[in-house]
């Protein structure tokens, strides 16, 4: 049988603090089961407390999956933050940025297949549009920075930032249907190669 999370009787718990650990108990429920398979009843009995409770914090479960993507993209913005000082150069920092949504994809686990299900209902579709939208602008910020600073080859910008984005999606998609794939290892081998379609200076040895 599942351990249950058992959050019921946290009353001194901030509402907060409820919200997170019924958020993990979720996340923990919909990988296992997947979308379809991950219902209210089943959440609340990881979750530990009552069906009723469950709907006393989300009103459907696509409610909870929105507030699980919405939890994702603050703690990517919260790594890349942290990460940015880091990088050396703006094409650097295109590498990074990349690099960690690849890396969180991958901590991710099976949740991945639950958002390529959650994605054909139609409560979850402008929510991954304005996702990608923002992934897509960041990116097109980077590369113009990264052009006006002679980093990168004058190229068409919005082609490069779509390529950057299909290229990262193609390696999530490989890595669900071939559990030997290593997704990060394949981009730590591409990334150099691309490098040098988009630098100027740079050449393949």
């Amino acid at each position: 049988m599942s351990p249950k999370r058992k959050i019921k009787g946290s009353s001194h718990a901030s509402p907060e603090r409820r919200t997170k650990d019924l958020l993990e108990s979720s996340r923990i429920c919909f990988a296992k089961e997947g979308y379809a398979g991950a219902t209210i009843e089943k959440i609340a009995s990881r979750a530990g407390l009552s069906k009723g409770s469950i709907y006393r914090f989300f009103k459907s479960k696509d409610e909870i999956l929105l507030a699980l993507l919405d939890a994702h993209e603050a703690e990517f913005a919260a790594r890349w933050e942290h990460l940015q000082p880091e990088c050396t150069s703006i094409i650097d920092a295109i590498r990074s940025r990349v690099r960690l949504l690849l890396v969180m994809s991958i901590e991710q686990g099976n949740m991945e297949r639950v958002w390529i299900e959650f994605l054909q209902q139609e409560a979850s579709k402008e929510k991954f549009a304005e996702i990608i939208a923002l992934s897509r602008k960041e990116l097109v910020l980077l590369i113009t920075k990264g052009i006006q600073a002679g980093e990168l080859k004058n190229n068409a910008v919005d082609v490069l930032a779509d390529f950057l984005l299909a290229t990262l999606e193609g390696l999530i998609v490989l890595a669900q249907v071939d559990p030997e794939f290593d997704p990060l290892q394949r981009f730590d081998r591409i990334w150099p190669l691309l490098e040098t379609t988009i630098s100027p200076d740079r050449k393949l040895h």
